[in-house]
């Protein structure tokens, strides 16, 4: 009887240690959601010169380097997916995870002149949108925040805090629509709705903008999950052991 206590005892202990070792040692998965504002001329297609431009995306904390549309380099990486909302004037499309939409950093790389820069875009195509903007279709987006005093960015790791937006000095955005309504990816026929600013462009004229972070939750990734429950399966285990 003295040994099995003591067998109890010692099982009890080794599934407590595995359990808060499980707790410790998790990795947490979280899904991160920025907000982009702007706004944009839209008189192409019937709009303003100063219209709302919002874009809603959530991506996970944890993505790895390269997993996203381009290929690392030195002073670069490409994360991805992400999935989004898209918001000009009163028109809402949806940003779906098809066609490798992701984010891209680049540390001190954009030439002429050198710039850190943050890359935000969807998919290339009609596959990665549901609903239209100003009744067309859209194969392209994508915002590009640059600062050309190399302050924005240390390193290519992801970031999942706003903050660095504010070293910011000017923007990019691309919104491409199928104007030729012939469902091809991106073509000559297509309208291109952009922001072209670049670190020549008088601050008075570049166009305000912001990023500010709406949601950070963490959740445990599936393996610290089936961590938890061996353990908790464990102590119950003794737990019964012990009352027989």
């Amino acid at each position: 009887m003295k040994v099995n206590r003591k067998i109890r005892r010692y099982s009890t202990v080794v599934v407590w240690l595995a359990f808060m070792a499980a707790y410790t040692g998790a990795a947490f998965a979280t899904p991160v959601t920025f907000l982009y504002e702007s706004t944009i001329d839209t008189t192409a297609i019937g709009g303003t010169a100063d219209t709302a431009i919002s874009f809603e995306y959530t991506f996970d904390s944890l993505l790895a380097e390269g997993s996203g549309p381009f290929a690392s380099t030195s002073l670069s990486a490409s994360y991805g997916p992400l999935s989004g909302v898209l918001t000009v004037g009163g028109d809402t499309v949806i940003v779906g995870t098809a066609g490798s939409p992701g984010i891209t950093v680049l540390d001190d790389i954009r030439a002429v002149p050198l710039a850190d820069s943050y890359d935000a875009r969807g998919s290339v195509g009609p596959t990665g949108y549901s609903g239209q903007i100003g009744g067309f279709d859209v194969v392209f987006f994508r915002f590009l925040l640059a600062d050309d005093d190399l302050d924005m960015f240390s390193n290519k790791s992801l970031p999942t805090l706003p903050g660095f937006a504010l070293a910011a000095d000017f923007q990019e955005v691309a919104l491409t629509l199928d104007f030729d309504r012939d469902g091809a990816i991106i073509d000559a026929g297509d309208l291109r709705i952009q922001i072209s600013e670049f670190s020549t462009t008088p601050v008075d004229q570049r166009r305000p903008f912001s990023l500010t972070l709406l949601e950070q939750r963490n959740v445990p990734e599936p393996a610290t999950f089936s961590l938890f429950a061996i353990g908790l399966a464990g102590l119950g285990f003794a737990r019964r052991k012990s009352v027989a």
